[in-house]
């Protein structure tokens, strides 16, 4: 087992209970515990040893069960795991499930993946394939969802859905403070990329065609360095429906309306360009389709609570030292 997998996540949601309880002192204590088949403590592949309690230890409702990587090839431990594999499977529709790596071939076992999107670490993807031919492996993916299961391709992938996890429970301030203090930086707003990212082949048709629609015209826009110009109400028509019934489909497939997503996705682009590209905050504001530098400023600060320059030189302190 990969240690990481498991105390990463934990120490990010540790920090956001500390940090939510500093504002609220009343705050519901944050349960942690360990599982294995026979109860007995389990050992990394590094050595360190984690104590668990077993399997038929009762959940608390609406559970976040983290599934760690499986160092090597996990065939061989997974085959070992039938009481696991029952268990999973008994869970799975009562609570939230986050498999990492190679650990998504523990709830693929199951059966619960059948027919449903999921993705895995690199390396293991052509056996993956032919171990579970029912599951729709998502090569080009780091994060899928279906429902409450969520499968994530690497440590760095569990990271920003641990964020997302995070802003579930203690709000998107708390969610970006986390994501500040472990990696110097943050993306975009979790609930609209997280939903998005995890689950882009939504299933919702309409809001898919949307989406898709919307993501040509920036990107058009992008590439002739021109003003996006964006007609809600026109690709409301063009698909047939209201501006309001438009807006309810965005709402319940990505909890954002159409321009919220247009926005997010130019904040997107601005935190790129902030990054990688020497652009002033003026240019880097027009690139991502703002008109006003003032504004593109006051927004990036109001969503990301830090200013368009000090997050350029927070990022960019941490690529180059």
């Amino acid at each position: 087992m990969l240690a990481t997998s498991v105390t990463l996540p934990l120490e990010m949601l540790r920090a956001a209970w500390e940090m939510a309880k500093v504002k609220s002192p009343k705050q519901a204590p944050l349960a942690i515990s360990f599982r294995s088949e026979q109860g007995l403590p389990v050992e990394t592949h590094t050595g360190l040893t984690l104590p668990a309690t077993a399997l038929d230890e009762p959940l608390a409702a609406g559970s976040l069960v983290f599934l760690p990587a499986l160092w090597r090839n996990p065939v061989n431990i997974i085959e070992q795991q039938a009481k696991t594999s029952a268990w999973l499977k008994d869970i799975a529709p009562h609570h939230t499930i986050a498999a990492v790596g190679t650990g998504v071939c523990l709830l693929a076992e199951t059966g619960v993946l059948d027919h449903k999107p999921a993705t895995t670490h690199w390396h293991f993807f052509n056996a993956f394939a032919r171990r579970y031919p029912n599951v729709q492996l998502k090569r080009d993916l780091f994060i899928t969802r279906h429902e409450r299961i969520f499968c994530t391709a690497s440590i760095n992938a569990l990271a920003e859905l641990t964020a997302f996890f995070i802003q579930e429970r203690f709000g998107l301030r708390i969610a970006q403070a986390v994501e500040r203090n472990f990696f110097h930086e943050i993306r975009q707003p979790l609930t609209q990329a997280g939903l998005n990212i995890i689950n882009p082949a939504t299933t919702n048709e309409l809001v898919a065609l949307a989406t898709a629609t919307l993501d040509e015209q920036l990107l058009n826009a992008i590439q002739n360095q021109c003003q996006p110009a964006l007609n809600i109400n026109a690709l409301a028509s063009s698909l047939s429906v209201s501006v309001r019934s438009l807006n309810r489909h965005f709402k319940t497939a990505l909890n954002v309306s159409p321009l919220q997503y247009v926005q997010n996705k130019r904040m997107g682009i601005a935190k790129d360009l902030l990054k990688t590209s020497n652009l002033s905050i003026a240019d880097v504001a027009n690139h991502a389709g703002f008109q006003d530098p003032q504004h593109f400023s006051r927004l990036f600060k109001k969503l990301y609570h830090i200013p368009p320059k000090q997050y350029r030189e927070t990022v960019r302190s941490k690529l180059f030292t």
